[in-house]
């Protein structure tokens, strides 16, 4: 992780001018970093986002980092910001998520429906949308090859509808949706045949995970993650406890919160 963060620090101070003054303090004179400067550091807000966009993008990408694009944060804080993110951090964060996964069972070849909340979802005819990376997005990894995109605001028996016409025997939603799946699934039982559920978005309710149960006799499981630093951490299947993506972030607690 060090290493990695070295290449982070180096890259944002020479090409970003809002970080080459904010780390400033960690590098000496020969361009040697000086890991005991950190604490010093001050830790990043959404208000600093907000107020410094233009001044953080920096002037280029990295080797192999591919193609930049611009996402907005879903806004769940009451401050949505616009970030930037790579073809490699899209690839990366797939792959976190597909081994996350698989500690819950998924196999090469298995769909998972993807609940999204945006307007190339919510512009599709629900009888023709298209399956795979062309909704989602997805790059990387097996499961994104695999991945069938609906709408969040759709009817719960439409989506368990459009689950059993297409294969799919994964979902990952909000925790709301899942609740509604399989409330749905207890008052009609449609036959459908589900491995897991995977929370994201909002924290994930014991009600949920409860009801995930009785309807599906599977499993449901959650991912922390945001816009920003993608995929950070999933839970345990033994422990309940969460795996932080150590490839993708470095972790720091920072107070209570």
């Amino acid at each position: 992780q060090r290493s990695q963060l070295e290449q982070l620090l180096r890259f944002a101070h020479e090409r970003t001018p809002y970080y080459k003054k904010r780390l400033a303090p960690l590098f000496g004179k020969g361009g040697s970093i000086d890991w005991s400067q950190w604490p010093r550091i001050p830790i990043l807000t959404r208000v600093n986002v907000k107020a410094n966009g233009s001044e953080m993008m920096s002037i280029g990408t990295p080797d192999g980092h591919g193609f930049a694009r611009s996402m907005a944060s879903s806004g769940t804080t009451g401050m949505p910001v616009a970030v930037h993110s790579t073809d490699l951090m899209s690839v990366a964060g797939a792959l976190a998520f597909e081994r996350a996964c698989r500690w819950y069972g998924y196999q090469n070849g298995d769909r998972i429906c993807v609940a999204l909340n945006t307007p190339q979802i919510e512009s599709l005819d629900r009888e023709t949308w298209a399956v795979g990376d062309e909704v989602t997005g997805g790059l990387g990894g097996n499961l994104s090859s695999h991945r069938l995109g609906v709408s969040q605001s759709w009817p719960p028996e439409l989506i368990l509808s459009h689950m059993m016409q297409h294969g799919s025997v994964c979902f990952s939603g909000n925790s709301t949706t899942l609740e509604d799946l399989a409330e749905a699934q207890l008052a009609k039982d449609l036959g459908i045949q589900i491995k897991f559920m995977v929370g994201k978005s909002m924290a994930l309710t014991e009600r949920a995970r409860t009801l995930v149960r009785r309807a599906f006799k599977s499993n449901a499981f959650s991912v922390y993650s945001s816009m920003e630093a993608h995929k950070i951490a999933h839970e345990c299947p033994a422990s309940g406890g969460f795996h932080v993506n150590s490839e993708l972030v470095v972790v720091e607690i920072v107070d209570h919160e």
